[in-house]
């Protein structure tokens, strides 16, 4: 100790430190102020914050959806070429995989264009299974819409395929946990549920005519042979 005092009192800046002295590096300062900064702008600034912080970490994403492209963007109200839909397990993936080397933007259980290149179509069984839904009345199909919505379903359903908000992907809500979910995912998904369920269907039961999310030209249903496959 006397020894190392020494050294520090001759300037002898090589001398070994106190262990016992408390030191607190300027990186960790650093490091604690653009946490700070950071979070501060996840507040203030919430789904436009994150918007940018989507770029950032995936910015072929970003670029494929934006008009520097070479594609002008697509708004979530334009129409569209295509959209496929199908049962469960029908080869929608091989089919979105199929078309895609085609050259054209096919989007998966995806029609959410602000944050998705599905500027071509989409190929997908929760489209259809949402759009052409039937129920015999107005609270029937509230009912269901209610149901879709009472909690996470990660394996089958979520908003954002359909309608990811102003910036796409879900952004105005905070991602936390493996499955996000909170008031505020809960409220997307009846505001874009409600909209689009049944938004296709036709008939005498249907009592209320709606403008789905995105409209498209074409509506192909595919099918798989179950002896074939």
């Amino acid at each position: 100790m006397l020894r190392r005092r020494a050294a520090r009192a001759l300037g002898d800046d090589t001398a070994e430190p106190d262990r016992n002295r408390r030191v607190y590096p300027c990186r960790r300062v650093t490091s604690g102020v653009v946490c700070f900064l950071l979070y501060a702008s996840t507040v203030v600034y919430g789904e436009r914050f994150r918007h940018i912080r989507w770029c950032a970490s995936t910015p072929f994403e970003c670029l494929a959806v934006s008009g520097l492209s070479g594609r002008a963007a697509l708004p979530l109200s334009s129409a569209r070429a295509l959209l496929v839909v199908g049962a469960p397990s029908s080869g929608t993936t091989q089919m979105a995989r199929e078309l895609a080397g085609l050259g054209l933007q096919i989007g998966h259980e995806r029609s959410d264009s602000v944050g998705t290149a599905c500027r071509d179509g989409t190929v997908s069984w929760v489209h259809g299974a949402l759009r052409y839904a039937s129920h015999a009345s107005e609270a029937e199909r509230e009912e269901t819409v209610a149901r879709l919505c009472s909690k996470p379903r990660p394996s089958c359903y979520n908003a954002a395929m359909v309608d990811g908000g102003r910036l796409g992907n879900g952004l105005a809500c905070v991602v936390r946990g493996a499955v996000p979910w909170d008031e505020c995912w809960q409220a997307e998904c009846l505001r874009v549920t409600q909209r689009e369920l049944g938004c296709a269907a036709t008939g005498a039961a249907l009592a209320q005519q709606r403008n789905c999310t995105s409209p498209f030209r074409t509506t192909l249903l595919q099918a798989r042979k179950d002896v074939a496959t």
